[in-house]
């Protein structure tokens, strides 16, 4: 069961990252709230080139064993492909 705390939190989360709205003055919010926003992308960055590479280090051993190094170009190619994602799903 979630506690009300978390449910609270995660609610305020949510607000905090889709309030793009400041009134005059409020430079500072904007501040954390962009420092936010950066923490957020590196995460998702983060957890998405883990999955990936996860996923490319499962098939390279299954399809390709005879390769030594096979945890530096899973993970490289996971990255890369997370980027160009990241990129073209960029909704600016």
């Amino acid at each position: 069961m979630i506690s009300k705390k978390f449910l609270i939190v995660s609610l305020l989360t949510i607000v905090l990252f889709n309030n793009n709205c400041y009134a005059e003055g409020q430079a500072g919010i904007s501040d954390i709230i962009n420092f936010t926003n950066s923490v957020f992308i590196v995460v998702q960055i983060l957890v998405f080139t883990l999955l990936g590479g996860i996923i490319f280090r499962f098939i390279l051993k299954k399809f390709k064993p005879e390769i030594s190094d096979r945890n530096v170009i899973a993970f490289t190619a996971s990255f890369l492909l997370t980027l160009l994602i990241m990129v073209i799903t960029e909704n600016k």
